[in-house]
């Protein structure tokens, strides 16, 4: 690693990193509770039984009413919603995505997910075969 200028004298130089440090102790708790916030601002409420699944009632395109849910594990979002690009993008305004985007999930904590169309529905599936195939391999 080369010195930034946060290293004063030493910018420049080069470093070997040993260990890297990714937070402080309670950083993963002001980051749970910075999403709380940002998520509540927006109408959403944890579950009682799971604190990581968050749900607000809305109404679909054709005035059915149903609700958007959004799944957090750690700093792994995905949102469940008519209008989910819409969602993430609220939320963008808060938090930094990786390379800053917003698509439809190709996985979600080790299960593929795909979109399908049954019958004429639009549907997403989960499959664990691509965790089964990592156990497999350990």
């Amino acid at each position: 690693m080369v010195a930034g200028p946060e290293f004063g004298d030493k910018q420049g130089k080069t470093f070997i990193v040993r260990r890297a440090l990714y937070g402080l102790k309670g950083s993963a708790a002001a980051f749970r509770s910075h999403l709380a916030k940002t998520l509540e601002d927006q109408g959403f409420y944890s579950s009682y039984a799971d604190p990581g699944v968050w749900m607000r009632a809305a109404v679909k395109g054709d005035g059915e009413e149903c609700y958007e849910y959004i799944l957090c594990f750690g700093d792994d979002i995905l949102c469940m919603s008519m209008n989910a690009k819409e969602v993430m993008a609220e939320i963008g305004k808060q938090f930094k995505f990786k390379k800053d985007k917003i698509e439809p999930p190709e996985s979600y904590l080790g299960a593929r997910l795909r979109k399908r169309n049954l019958d004429g529905l639009d549907m997403w599936t989960m499959s664990s075969q691509d965790y089964k195939t990592t156990l497999k391999q350990l």
